[in-house]
């Protein structure tokens, strides 16, 4: 097993290799949990001869949020040195990002469904249908702070990092909501 060395750092000293990550990728990132990884602490995992070979994301819950090697070769070596280092318990990983799904799969003692997210290329797709009673729309300024709590209630996410984000999406007519009445029961963005 090769000696392995791993330290904290900052997300702009990763952004080389962030970037071939992202070229690695079948589909885009859901924009608000790449600002979850970026938010996070960063780890820069090295060969002992100061050799990059990855990066992870990790949150204050002790769960990774993003992982990537620039050698498949020592991928699993430095993955599971950092879930043994960094004592992490858990991780969100979307489904799109094989490498770091698999890695996971490797130590996980349960999964969960967080979030579904879609990606589709055909702009013809058919109109969606939604259950009676529920109404599809976007979601208003003033209809924020249900937004927020909707978004708190099923992410955990910090109220207010949501009401910038929301707040973004809101104005950029790009955060949609189902209600069903005065409920909010799902929300979702799209650009």
């Amino acid at each position: 097993m090769p000696n392995l060395t791993i330290s904290k750092t900052t997300a702009a000293s990763l952004m080389a290799l962030r970037q071939q990550y992202y070229q690695t990728l079948t589909t885009p990132l859901d924009g608000m949990w790449e600002q979850f990884a970026l938010a996070a602490d960063q780890y820069l995992i090295e060969k002992a001869d100061g050799t990059p070979i990855a990066y992870g994301a990790v949150n204050a819950d002790h769960k990774i949020l993003q992982f990537f090697s620039v050698l498949p070769a020592l991928a699993p070596t430095a993955f599971a040195t950092l879930v043994q280092e960094l004592d992490l318990s858990g991780a969100t990983v979307a489904t799109s990002d094989g490498p770091f799904l698999a890695y996971c799969m490797d130590h996980q003692q349960s999964t969960t469904v967080n979030a579904l997210m879609y990606h589709s290329a055909d702009t013809r797709a058919a109109a969606p249908t939604f259950p009676q009673e529920t109404q599809f729309r976007l979601i208003a300024a003033n209809e924020l702070g249900a937004a927020v709590e909707f978004a708190f209630c099923a992410l955990g996410a910090d109220r207010g990092w949501l009401s910038g984000y929301y707040t973004t999406l809101i104005e950029r007519q790009e955060l949609f909501g189902l209600w069903q009445a005065d409920s909010l029961i799902a929300a979702g963005s799209a650009a």
